[in-house]
């Protein structure tokens, strides 16, 4: 599975209650305007990404995250790729 598609996967996971699944989730959407998450979301999301991919995300570095793209970059950045 693609990393994209992994964090699009972990997002709809968090936001299983309350996203509609008609909802597009692309690299391009807004966590917070588009999908309407808020921190509690991205704490739940953060939590999953470290579990999921054995990384170490500072709180510091969840004020950067605006787009999904923006998660999958910061995860190739830890991974170190």
């Amino acid at each position: 599975m693609e990393r994209l598609d992994q964090i699009i996967s972990i997002i709809r996971n968090v936001g299983e209650l309350t996203l509609s699944k008609d909802l597009e989730i692309t690299g391009d959407t807004d966590i917070r305007t588009d999908i309407g998450f808020d921190s509690l979301d991205m704490v739940m999301i953060v939590d999953e990404l470290e579990e999921t991919f054995g990384i170490t995300v500072e709180n510091d570095m969840v004020q950067e995250i605006k787009t999904v793209n923006d998660l999958c970059r910061k995860v190739s950045e830890l991974l170190g790729e």
